[in-house]
């Protein structure tokens, strides 16, 4: 009878112990010492338990400040787009945004920016109102004195 080797892929151990038998990757079942199988890689171990040993590591810590947004150009677009009066107090407050990030204060330049952010929308609103109500009142004053001109 012919006795043809078979191939077995063992898993590896996290820690190697020698194996019970005298050659490494032979498998004796027999008191001869004729391998039956021969295996590759490690074999396996009955009953194992594994050891998870972490080693200490220096942390680095590294701290990134987000560069607040100070919408300086917004700013001045909607002072001379908009509304005059918010928009020119929002370009002073965008100015205290800057020197305060450059500063280190970075409480009060938060709660500028966020100032500068409210006051940027409260000028686009009322400049659109603004712009709505004159052009509404421009066409209506229009038509009122083109009607009278035809009678």
């Amino acid at each position: 009878m012919l006795n043809i080797p078979c191939v077995k892929l063992l898993s590896v151990p996290t820690s190697y112990e020698p194996p019970p038998q005298t050659q490494l990757g032979y498998v004796y079942d027999e008191p001869i010492g004729l391998p039956m199988c021969q295996t590759y890689g490690f074999p396996e171990r009955q009953n194992q338990s594994t050891d998870i040993v972490t080693q200490p590591f220096p942390t680095i810590g590294i701290v990134m400040q987000t560069r607040l947004p100070n919408n300086m150009a917004v700013a001045v677009f909607v002072c001379f787009c908009c509304f005059f009066p918010t928009g020119l107090v929002a370009v002073v407050f965008a100015f205290k945004v800057s020197s305060q990030a450059r500063s280190g204060d970075y409480e009060k330049a938060s709660r500028n920016a966020t100032n500068v952010r409210n006051l940027v929308i409260a000028s686009v609103i009322i400049g659109l109102i603004i712009y709505v109500s004159t052009s509404g009142l421009l066409t209506a004053g229009v038509l009122f004195a083109t009607r009278k001109l035809r009678y």
